[in-house]
């Protein structure tokens, strides 16, 4: 049995540059641990399916961006009644950016997964007479000055002096003659 202990657990977003990141797993008759994190590239997983990530993601042929093993001795496992919990630390590295990973915890055939956002972005905009103006704000409410929304199919990109991004209410000469009745 590998399961995440859901009261311990309860923070779901993390900072960038935490100093430390815990997570807590409740453990029966098992052996060694093969602890795996995945790094998800959100931006284009966010282009590609237009859907918020799933926990079910098929990780098939991705490469761990971090695995160590926790051997049965780290465990403390006494014999296969015993249940334990243990407390699993987040590779520091993975730590400085913004991103989403997925932590896969196997052994014996049996397998847990959890999903930790590091970091996370907010907005403020404003409606202006031609469209909207965007900025984006890290976790500790700066201004990101190079940014990029995606929206419709188009990319648009933040100038660079104060973050700012525009969005016009019409794209193109085409959207104007069909919105026309």
């Amino acid at each position: 049995m590998i399961e995440f202990n859901e009261f311990k657990n309860t923070k779901k977003c993390f900072g960038v540059n935490e100093s430390e990141i815990k997570v807590f797993v409740n453990v029966k008759n098992v052996s060694d641990l093969v602890i795996k994190a995945f790094e998800i590239n959100t931006k284009s997983y966010s282009r590609d399916k237009l859907k918020p990530i799933e926990t079910d993601m098929n990780l098939d042929g991705l490469n761990a961006s971090f695995e160590y093993l926790k051997t049965n001795e780290e465990i403390g496992i006494k014999n296969s009644y015993h249940k334990r919990q243990i407390s699993v630390n987040f590779p520091k590295p993975l730590l400085r950016k913004r991103e989403v990973y997925f932590l896969d915890i196997l052994s014996q055939g049996r397998h847990a997964r959890c999903v930790l956002k590091i970091g996370y972005i907010r907005y403020v905009t404003r409606v202006t007479e031609a469209g909207h103006l965007f900025q984006l704000l890290d976790e500790t409410n700066e201004i990101i000055s190079n940014a990029s929304i995606f929206m419709s199919g188009h990319s648009k990109h933040s100038n660079a002096g104060n973050g700012e991004i525009f969005i016009p209410l019409i794209h193109s000469r085409t959207d104007q003659t069909r919105n026309k009745p």
